[in-house]
């Protein structure tokens, strides 16, 4: 065939070729155009470690949703998973913050403010329910108050309790004590303890703080009855009547016979690494992990610090290092002298019941400290190789967190339509108007792959 007829069968046929091209233009197009979309999707997934578990977030994506390695259900829209991305740098940034902020003063001391329950306690247990009769039912009419001076119960320390009753009004009613036992509780199988008859008054002796005023009390002491040698709760039943009705109430207390260690010696305090130490002698009796907590008021009496000890200590004389951070003190600036005072601490017995053995408590002002300029002390935050650790990967969670949901943003809508149906119909549109002399011209972003064109019928919406 000569080129002339080469050319004239080419004209004849121009039109299927054509369609032929694009055909063969178009499949490789998908191709392409398919895994351009994966390699951007993984791009975007890949930030996050593929170890990390789902979120709240892809928790509550149906089990048959795929979940990528940023923990988000493959079928979300794209502004959904931003949203989403956003929500968990957030609460990653939070966690990191607020860990941040809980460990600035070291465990063994902290405001008093965190643990308003431990500010003063020796203070009396109050208690208020409805009148419980002996049938089991209740009197809502009558009021029933009860004290008791202490829960946790050491050698030679007592325990006092007291009862009244009251009408709505907050008036006193007669009471008349019929009977009042204490006995310990025992587990199936052991001997049965001793039992001890209290003596309810109200004649101001004896734990009863003023006669004749309604309020019935008794003073317990383990250590000088049969429970001398018992080690667990003591329960007291009281058994006693308002009016007509019989009625009943229980108290219970965690006795330990023995003393695990004594305290011996004066206290003393002085600067510590940027800190103040106030430093207690004792002797211990059993070697273990004692807990200790005392608490520290300013020199106008205002509560100020919570101190703990948690250590292992051996038999022997020991000297035990209660301190007040630094920090802690440039932060509250408390006026000193400080009082240390109410200093309490016990054996912990693993596994045992009761679970720990009291050693003496020291009931009010223990030590007070001498005087010191503010500027003595360090202002830097508590240093630990477990905070240093905790720090470490909570700020790696935030960077991760941040770095997924910077790759999904920078990932901008048309680059991720690069494997969609809508840009594919421009590039057929294209494809089947090679041979034309119009060319498409879609939006700029995409203008350096396409060749110039005038007519409006041949761009994108603007909207796309």
């Amino acid at each position: 065939m000569d080129l002339a007829k080469l050319i004239a069968w080419l004209q004849r046929h121009r039109t299927v070729l054509a369609f032929a091209f694009a055909a063969i233009l178009l499949g490789l197009l998908v191709a392409w155009s398919n895994r351009n979309l994966a390699t951007i999707q993984s791009d975007a997934a890949s930030v996050a470690p593929a170890a990390t578990a789902p979120t709240q977030i892809s928790a509550q994506a149906p089990p048959d949703q795929a979940l990528p390695s940023n923990g988000l259900p493959a079928n979300l829209p794209r502004e959904a998973q931003i949203a989403l991305l956003r929500e968990r740098l957030t609460l990653a940034e939070h966690t990191l913050a607020s860990y941040r902020a809980s460990t600035v003063y070291p465990r063994q001391s902290r405001p008093i403010q965190e643990h308003s329950d431990q500010i003063y306690p020796n203070k009396p247990i109050n208690s208020e329910h409805p009148l419980r009769k002996t049938d089991g039912s209740f009197e809502p009419a009558i009021t029933v108050k009860t004290t008791q001076s202490r829960v946790f119960v050491g050698s030679q320390e007592n325990v006092v309790f007291s009862v009244t009753a009251m009408d709505k009004a907050g008036n006193t009613l007669p009471l008349f004590i019929t009977r009042a036992v204490a006995k310990g509780i025992v587990l199936t199988g052991q001997r049965p303890s001793a039992q001890w008859t209290l003596n309810f008054a109200d004649n101001g002796a004896a734990g009863d703080i003023q006669a004749a005023d309604g309020i019935f009390s008794a003073q317990f002491v383990p250590y000088t009855t049969g429970f001398s040698e018992f080690s667990g709760t003591i329960r007291t039943e009281v058994s006693f009547t308002v009016g007509d009705k019989n009625a009943f109430t229980s108290f219970d207390v965690i006795y330990t016979p023995t003393l695990p260690a004594t305290w011996a010696g004066d206290v003393r305090d002085a600067l510590d690494a940027g800190s103040l130490g106030f430093y207690l002698k004792a002797n211990v009796a059993q070697a273990g992990r004692y807990l200790i907590n005392a608490r520290v008021d300013d020199a106008q009496g205002k509560p100020f610090a919570l101190l703990s000890f948690n250590d292992e200590l051996a038999a022997g004389p020991q000297e035990i290092k209660l301190l007040v951070f630094g920090k802690l003190l440039h932060d509250y600036a408390p006026a000193f002298p400080l009082a240390l005072r109410d200093l309490d601490g016990f054996l912990l017995n693993v596994g045992a019941d009761p679970d720990r053995a009291l050693m003496p408590r020291r009931v009010g002002r223990v030590h007070t400290s001498k005087k010191y300029a503010l500027s003595s002390f360090s202002t830097a935050e508590a240093s630990s190789e477990e905070r240093t650790r905790y720090l470490v990967e909570l700020n790696a969670d935030v960077l991760r967190a941040k770095a997924a949901l910077d790759a999904l943003q920078s990932a901008s809508p048309e680059r991720l339509r690069l494997g969609g149906g809508g840009w594919l119909f421009w590039r057929v549109r294209y494809a089947l108007h090679l041979t034309s002399p119009r060319k498409i011209q879609p939006d700029p972003p995409f203008a350096p792959m396409f060749k110039p064109c005038t007519a409006t019928w041949c761009n994108p919406p603007a909207a796309w």
